[in-house]
């Protein structure tokens, strides 16, 4: 467990530090003369770059192992950091987005697949739970201490202490004991290759909850901002809102974790699902405060068991067809609902108005469930029909 939680702290300094800079990336854009297609070009280029390499990422990880991969991308960040500070024209802003979308797509997901090499079986949700739990709330302080510190002191301090954390993040995991997370068959090869991947119901299932994952998460530092504003709420209670969203993710992955373990996680991604689709409708009706922070608690608990379901059962997946590469194909799926969920809510919001974004978000959730559930019956019909056995998850 003492390597589970190193690593785990680890991400959780990287990820501080990448929420730090990311709110800044737009003003800091606008401030050098971007406008607005430069700054959508710098956060969907981000994405697109993660959607392209995730896979291969994933293979190079079950070649060589994920902790190479990771220390690849631990030496990538502090360069990227002066990047940022250095960066004086659009284009080289751009050039050090899109190196940051390739040290995004190896640590990460590489981070998961160390995590799934060394998980127990059956302790799939308790390994997990603790990986997303320093990765969520990391996800929750990062942007707003990027605030605190723009505000007080300067952009280029919110550079360096990604500079800084990242190195920090590289002194754990350089002690990491290597781990291997390739699934081989006598002959030494992988079980899947990307076509076993595109076809398998499986992977299909569960690419399918990484989009939705992708398409709200996005959504709440996007275009949930427009809909607060126009409740007239200030930015400290947007970022409050945001914030505590993903902290409740982070601190229920435990609980989630334990409970995932001891349930059928197919009904728990189900139930979870649907009634995370539900709390979605209901924000257009409320006004108060208090009111949208519980819904955006609720939804934080139930977007959180689906989170931790999918986690558990990636990692059982990842056994067969070789972790890195399972893991780096659903971080392509992950970049892919980051990529076109904007774009439909941008173009709903231009078209009618940002209540309907929420019925859309609501719609993504409740088709990628019904979605997951007809794959995953697929998938464990496949299964019990080559054991002679029925399947449980």
């Amino acid at each position: 467990m003492k390597i589970v939680y190193t690593l785990s702290f680890a991400v959780f300094l990287l990820v501080t530090g990448t929420g730090i800079v990311a709110p800044l990336i737009g003003p800091y854009a606008h401030s050098l003369g971007a406008g607005g297609f430069w700054i959508g070009l710098l956060f969907s280029g981000f994405y697109i770059v993660r959607l392209l390499v995730g896979t291969p990422v994933g293979r190079l990880a079950d070649h060589q192992g994920p902790k190479r991969v990771l220390i690849y991308s631990l030496i990538l960040y502090p360069l990227i950091s002066i990047a940022y500070w250095s960066a004086h024209s659009v284009g080289v802003l751009f050039a050090a987005r899109l190196l940051h979308g390739l040290a995004s797509a190896m640590m990460l997901p590489m981070a998961m697949t160390y995590v799934g090499a060394i998980t127990p079986p059956g302790q799939e949700g308790r390994y997990m739970g603790i990986y997303n739990t320093f990765l969520f709330i990391a996800g929750g302080i990062g942007p707003l201490l990027g605030g605190l510190l723009a505000s007080e002191l300067s952009p280029n301090a919110a550079f360096l202490s990604l500079s800084l954390l990242a190195i920090g993040s590289l002194l754990l995991v350089i002690p990491l004991p290597r781990v291997s997370s390739a699934s081989k068959e006598k002959n030494g090869m992988n079980h899947w290759g990307m076509g076993d991947l595109i076809i398998s119901p499986g992977i299909l299932a569960l690419a399918v909850l990484n989009v939705e994952n992708a398409v709200l998460d996005v959504f709440q530092v996007s275009f949930f901002p427009v809909f607060a504003q126009n409740r007239g709420l200030s930015l400290l209670a947007i970022g409050f809102l945001i914030a505590i969203n993903s902290i409740v993710i982070g601190a229920s992955q435990v609980p989630c974790g334990w409970l995932v373990d001891r349930t059928n996680k197919y009904y728990l991604v189900l139930v979870s699902g649907i009634v995370t689709s539900v709390l979605l409708t209901m924000f257009p009706l409320c006004r108060k405060l208090w009111v949208i922070t519980m819904l955006m608690i609720l939804i934080g608990f139930s977007s959180a068991i689906t989170i931790a379901a999918s986690s558990a059962l990636s990692t059982m997946l990842g056994r067969t067809g070789g972790m890195g590469h399972v893991m780096g194909f659903l971080n392509s799926a992950t970049s892919f609902g980051m990529i076109v969920g904007p774009i439909v809510s941008g173009i709903i919001l231009d078209k009618l108005n940002v209540y309907f974004t929420f019925y859309f978000n609501s719609i993504v959730w409740l088709v990628s469930t019904m979605l997951f559930a007809m794959l995953w019956m697929v998938h464990n019909r496949r299964i019990s029909k080559k054991q002679d056995v029925p399947i449980s998850y």
